[in-house]
């Protein structure tokens, strides 16, 4: 299937502001980048990096005044996800270490107090990727994006 996707950011700001940016998609297993294209009015300079978790990071000084920022990309992925539901959950202990810093609370997701409220939306499922699509689907039917509704601060807390 071919996705295409565009962004748009606008920003006024009375002094210079220092910003990260993640709006670079990587071309990967699940995904082929087939175009893109990333402006800024007025030009200034970008410097870019990997973050801890491989995404393309774009830095640079957002300057006093304006700043317009567009993105456009095209992207060829399959239609659809192969899913086992049935597949087990692994213990903790036997996950790879890399993949382990993933599982750690964050300012966004606090994992440690969302225990609980996993528990209640997997209910009695069995211990495989079902338990894990039954959280999916709860998020998909509660938790809806509404533009400025949240801040920095947010966290999946808020919808808990």
């Amino acid at each position: 299937m071919i996705l295409d996707a565009t962004c748009q950011l606008d920003y006024e700001c009375s002094t210079s502001i220092s910003a990260v940016f993640m709006l670079r998609p990587r071309s990967g297993w699940a995904q082929w980048i087939m175009k893109e294209s990333f402006h800024l009015q007025p030009r200034v300079p970008v410097v870019e990096f990997d973050d801890l978790y491989g995404n393309l990071c774009q830095r640079l000084v957002i300057p006093r005044g304006r700043l317009h920022l567009s993105v456009e990309y095209r992207a060829d992925v399959a239609d659809g996800v192969d899913v086992d539901l049935m597949a087990p959950i692994l213990p903790v202990e036997q996950l790879p270490t890399e993949v382990m810093h993933y599982l750690l609370p964050s300012r966004y997701c606090p994992s440690d107090q969302l225990g609980k409220l996993a528990l209640q939306v997997a209910g009695n499922s069995p211990r495989t990727y079902l338990r894990v699509a039954r959280i999916r689907t709860w998020i998909h039917r509660n938790v809806t994006y509404q533009p400025g509704a949240s801040h920095s601060s947010t966290s999946a807390r808020a919808y808990a």
